[in-house]
């Protein structure tokens, strides 16, 4: 359970994460593959410490990242 403020009466809805990678070498050459947040996840991470209650319905908080992708190449001589 995360929570919104310090007195942990803003409890933040629950949300869950999928984060997949793989690489695969030829010979000198690897190449990496890596997706976080396959499910393209809404959610809180946390919330703002210095408010005691949110004003109305809304409140400042930080979200997690959407769905994103890199990939990458390493070249060892």
């Amino acid at each position: 359970k995360k929570y919104s403020d310090t007195g942990n009466l803003n409890q933040l809805p629950g949300y869950s994460v999928i984060n997949a990678g793989a690489s695969y070498q030829i010979d000198m050459i690897t190449f990496f593959v890596d997706g976080s947040n396959l499910a393209n996840t809404i959610g809180l991470t946390e919330g703002n410490p210095r408010l005691d209650a949110p004003s109305g319905e809304f409140f400042m908080a930080r979200p997690i990242l959407g769905r994103a992708f890199r990939f990458a190449v390493k070249v060892d001589f």
